[in-house]
């Protein structure tokens, strides 16, 4: 299970602790796992991709994967 919030190498990343974090700014999260990951599981590693940035799911405008995984 992996969670990916905006990687470094976009326009909006800056470096230190919770650069990506501030109050409003717009995040875009990229999602994989293996197929049936429970609901929790996906939800844990968004909120800890997430808390490591200082971010909140409040922030996030997007969410991508993987075509293959259009119907889960």
């Amino acid at each position: 299970m992996s969670a990916a919030v905006l990687p470094e190498s976009t326009p909006h990343a800056h470096p230190g602790a919770g650069a990506l974090g501030r109050a409003g700014e717009a995040l875009a999260v990229g999602l994989g796992c293996d197929r049936g990951t429970p609901l929790a599981t996906v939800e844990h590693a968004l909120h800890t991709a997430l808390g490591q940035i200082g971010a909140s799911v409040a922030q996030v405008r997007a969410a991508g994967s993987i075509t293959l995984k259009a119907d889960e």
